[in-house]
Formats: C-alpha cells, sequence, structure tokens
C-alpha cells in the first residue's frame, strides 16, 4: 500500500498540464503576514468616555455606546454599589429594583432560549472556528480555498483578510496573481466562484456578501473597490459560514448559524444593468428549525442540502423552495458531507466526532413541492475506525468528506490524526463500492505537525484522474495527481482480510429476488417511480491485496525545474 509524503520539495516541484498551464506554487509565509486587529470596537470607545461622577450623564454614555441592556446592567450595578449611601437618591433606587426586575426576566428568557438554540451563546469567531470547512480557522493562515468549477483559477483567503486569486495563462505557463482587498472583507468564511463565467467571485463577509469582478487578463487587472465591488446585504445575522452558486450560476444562497432561513439572491445575467446591484434577495424560513451553517447543492441541480446545529438534515428543492427534514440518529450535527457525482443520487455524511460514514439516497427526481427520498433510507457505508492503511491506524474523528467529480476517488481528513488524510478508491454503477487506496501523510522540516486545513478536488482536471488540492497550516499549498485506473477491475481483483462494504440498491418486483449478502440492512429506499419493494444490503467480500501503483506514474506530469 502506497503513502504519499508531502515534503518542501513536493510543493516546490511544478506541476504542468496538457496545455503546458502550471499549477499554482503557494507558500504563505507567517512572518510577512500582518493579522488585523482582533480588538472589538467598544475597547476603543471606553478609552475616550469622560470619566465623570454625574450619575445620569454616565448613563447616557452607556447607552449610547453599548446599549439597552448594558445600561440595566450598569443601573443595578451602581445601585447595588451605593445602596448603603445616604446621599443615594430615591429616583436612583427605583430605576435600580425596575433593571433588577427586567434583568431577572431577561435572564430566564436567556436561559430557555440558549437551551433550544445553545450555538447562540458563541461569539462570531468561535461560531466560524465550529462550523467552518477548515479544521483550524481561527488559528490556521489559510482560511478557505476554492477551485474554479471550469477554468484553472483559484482564490485563496488568509487570515489577514485579504484574498489571493491565482490564474494560469493560457499560452505561457505562469501564474498570474492579484490580490483583493477592501474594509468590507471581514471574517472570509466561505467563497463561491459563478459556476459559467471565470470573472465573477462571491465572498462571505459577515452579513455581506462581495461580488468581485475579475478582468479575464489578470496581467493588466487592478482591484479597485470602486469599480470591481459590489456588496449585497444578505438579511441573514452575522456570521455567513456557507455560499454556494447554482449550478446554472442564476441563484446564489447563504445561511448563517443564528437563524433558521436561507438567503436567496436571484441573478438576470441578461440584463444590460449591473446585474449584481439589480439582483433581488428573498429570505426562505422554516419555524422551529435548528439553525443552519452548511448548504450542497447537488450536481443534478435540483435539491440543496443543508446541516443544521442538530442530529437534522434539510433538503430543499429548487422550484417553490419546498423543504423535507430528516432526523438520522446521530449523536451530533452533520460535520461534512458529499454529493455523488455527477447524478447526485446519492449523499454521503458523517456526525461530528464519528468515524462512520453514513449514505443517503435519492434515487427518485425532484419536483415542485416534493423533494422526493426516504426519512429513513441512510445506511452506515464505512467506518475508519476498522480500516488499516499498511502501518497507519486512521483516526476516529472525521473532519472533511472530499469526493472527486467522478465520484471515483474519496479523500477524508481527521481531526484525532490530522497529518494523515485517507485515500479510498470508489466505484459507483448499481452499487456504491469502497476499498483503500493510499494515505497522505506531511512531513515538513517545521517542527509543529503541519496539519491539512481544507482539501478540495479540482473539478476541472484536463488529464486522466483527479487533482487533490490540500492547504496546510504552514501556509503552503500542494497538488497531488490520483490516476483514475479501472475501478471495477480493481476491486474485482483485492482479497484481503478487510472486508468490502458495498451499498447495493435493487429496485424489486415480484419476480426478482432480493440480492443475497452476508449481511442485510434493516432499511430500504422507497423508489415513488416504479415500486416500494426496493432493498438495501450491505454486502461482504474478499478484498485482495491492492497493488501498489508506483510514484513515478502517479506523478508523471510533474517536472523540476532548476
Amino acid at each position: 500500500m502506497d503513502q504519499i509524503i508531502i515534503d518542501e520539495s513536493f510543493v516546490k516541484s511544478d506541476l504542468i498540464n496538457i496545455r503546458g498551464q502550471k499549477y499554482p506554487n503557494i507558500l504563505i509565509s507567517k512572518e510577512t503576514l500582518v493579522k488585523p486587529s482582533i480588538a472589538p470596537d467598544c475597547y476603543s470607545n471606553d478609552i475616550f468616555i469622560e470619566n465623570d461622577n454625574y450619575f445620569w450623564k454616565r448613563v447616557f454614555n452607556q447607552y449610547r455606546h453599548k446599549g439597552f441592556c448594558s445600561t440595566l446592567s450598569f443601573v443595578a450595578q451602581y445601585g447595588n454599589d451605593h445602596k448603603n449611601e445616604e446621599s443615594s437618591y430615591v429616583t436612583v433606587r427605583c430605576f435600580y429594583w425596575i433593571a433588577f426586575v427586567i434583568l431577572y426576566i431577561q435572564s430566564l428568557y436567556s436561559n430557555i432560549y440558549y437551551y433550544f438554540y445553545p450555538y447562540d451563546k458563541l461569539s462570531d469567531e468561535e461560531l466560524l472556528t465550529v462550523f467552518s470547512d477548515n479544521l483550524d480557522w481561527k488559528n490556521g493562515l489559510i482560511r478557505a480555498f476554492e477551485w474554479h468549477p471550469s477554468s484553472l483559477c483559484c482564490s485563496m483567503s488568509l487570515s489577514n483578510d485579504l484574498i489571493y486569486v491565482y490564474s494560469a495563462d493560457t499560452h505561457r505557463p505562469i501564474n498570474h496573481i492579484c490580490c483583493l482587498k477592501n474594509m468590507e472583507q471581514k471574517r472570509i468564511s466561505s467563497m463561491a466562484w459563478h459556476p459559467k463565467r471565470s470573472d465573477i467571485l462571491a465572498v462571505s463577509s459577515q452579513s455581506k456578501i462581495l461580488f468581485w469582478s475579475i478582468e479575464s487578463d489578470m496581467n493588466q487587472f487592478k482591484a479597485d473597490a470602486q469599480k470591481c465591488l459590489n456588496v449585497v446585504d444578505s438579511k441573514l445575522p452575522s456570521p455567513l459560514t456557507s455560499i454556494v452558486f447554482h449550478p446554472e450560476g442564476n441563484t446564489l444562497v447563504a445561511c448563517s448559524p443564528r437563524s433558521s432561513s436561507i438567503s436567496i439572491i436571484s441573478f438576470n445575467w441578461n440584463s444590460t444593468d449591473n446585474p449584481i446591484k439589480n439582483c433581488k434577495v428573498r429570505l426562505v424560513m422554516i419555524p422551529f428549525c435548528p439553525r443552519f451553517t452548511t448548504l450542497k447543492w447537488s450536481p443534478d441541480k435540483r435539491r440543496l442540502l443543508v446541516h443544521t446545529t442538530s442530529n437534522k438534515m434539510v433538503v430543499f428543492e429548487n422550484l417553490q423552495w419546498s423543504s423535507k427534514s430528516w432526523k438520522s440518529n446521530l449523536s451530533s450535527y452533520v460535520q461534512s458531507s458529499v454529493w455523488s457525482k455527477p447524478n447526485g443520487r446519492i449523499v454521503l455524511f458523517v456526525a461530528k466526532n464519528s468515524s462512520k460514514v453514513y449514505a443517503m439516497t435519492f434515487y427518485d427526481d425532484a419536483e415542485a413541492g416534493d423533494v422526493g427520498g426516504s426519512p429513513d433510507n441512510s445506511v452506515l457505508l464505512l467506518d475508519t475506525a476498522d480500516q488499516h492503511f499498511s502501518d497507519n491506524q486512521l483516526g476516529i474523528n472525521i473532519h472533511t468528506l472530499a469526493w472527486d467529480r467522478s465520484s471515483s476517488c474519496l479523500a477524508i481528513s481527521f481531526k484525532d490524526k490530522p497529518e494523515l488524510i485517507a485515500l479510498f478508491r470508489t466505484h459507483l454503477t448499481f452499487s456504491l463500492q469502497f476499498a483503500p487506496l493510499c494515505t497522505i501523510k506531511s512531513e515538513f522540516s517545521s517542527s509543529m505537525i503541519t496539519t491539512p486545513l481544507v482539501i478540495k478536488f479540482h473539478d476541472h482536471y484536463l488529464e486522466d484522474g483527479c487533482l487533490l488540492s490540500i492547504c496546510w497550516s504552514n501556509g503552503m499549498v500542494s497538488h497531488v495527481c490520483i490516476p483514475n485506473g479501472n475501478s471495477s477491475k480493481i476491486l474485482e481483483e483485492m482479497a484481503s482480510p478487510r472486508s468490502l462494504t458495498t451499498l447495493c440498491t435493487t429496485i424489486g418486483s415480484p419476480n426478482q429476488s432480493e440480492l443475497k449478502s452476508p449481511q442485510s440492512l434493516n432499511s430500504s429506499v422507497v423508489n415513488p417511480l416504479k415500486s416500494s419493494n426496493a432493498n438495501i444490503s450491505k454486502c461482504t467480500s474478499p478484498l485482495n491485496t491492492l497493488c501498489s501503483t508506483r510514484r513515478t506514474n502517479l506523478f508523471s506530469t510533474r517536472v523540476k525545474f532548476d
């Protein structure tokens, strides 16, 4: 079993595609990175407030700078500190009791509210740290990374709120780099490229969405905010944790972990006027639903999967924006999920602090008012705690799932073993089969363990196989080529003590016998189109030892320049 070692020499070597375009060599230096001020504005205001002993002036200053609740706390504290003084006015004592009663009622309400919505107690940075796709959003140099779905162009946001865009020239193997910066860019957690246009980049910033218009000639492009930037208010509370474009590019959806609504922004790109300034923003709310944290469009363009702050998942259809909730048996909220490509019939998901990957199927089409699927069709597909790669035991706390464009390779990163990334060969036809492929391990010269912050597959990889981009905690970005191979042949030739987990789906009929397997799961897929006798079985079969692929074959397009 191969193990791919990532070090400084691997990152610095050049990767060139068949068109002669060079993938960007990205290295962010921690010493040259200046982070923005993290002190809240109220701290600086306190420095310049005049220390006046007059009670009512202090109350007025408190209300003007810190709000109503803070003013009540100040009045209650002031009355408690001066209750034994004879000079204490009756009016002050009355206000003290009024403030005390209001604060007591507010405390009771807050306890009840936070019982149902516990994550609302967290600050914006804490929410982004918990629900971001980044393994270490708060302390990492790189906070977000996104490939353009149809070109060799990527964007990367850093901890100092700057965005770098890397684009390859179609005629020369040179990378063009531009820097996007603006005062509105704060706490970036998610970016989204327009799927049909290479010049539109959406960036989430607190409660707003920034749309950058980037010229095709990156060599002469200057990021002028007055000409290239449009800011749209999402109508959601801060922070935004996920923004995604519809695969057709006519709609962008955003969500916040402080709201049970999704913000839908519609564009008319055929308009002669500025389509971003004339966009329409509306909210779709589900009453009494947990907060929304992450959005995932299905490749068939019909469904939108939404993670929540509980063990529920919500699926919307994009015709009337009706929804359906799935309450799973997971112990916590969904940590990560991926759709199968290109049909979007299967979604894999994993819970927080779990090693078990589950699958849920959508073999029926979404219609207006009906998202399809069945609430009882999720099955356990893979447990990384039972998987061994040579001498490496995989982690039991999965952080991120990433699936390539042809659903032939699944990458898994871990929280408890952040130096490892596990790769599984997958084969998807009428069944879904998994087989261990190899592991990716970091061996940088740094004394501290280098962890993968973000992992993304490049969907516009021109050669056979797939390309996995990994953003490391030391500021480096590596691109790993994974050959495609014949998945079905590889799976047939395997034989090993490890079991092959297969999700077998058959459409039942009166004359059709069930698929025989050593183990059967007590779950079924409801297919409203043909029959309700669909069965899901879990098949186990012996595996052969995976033929090790040589490193030279893996990286045949990687060359080194003096």
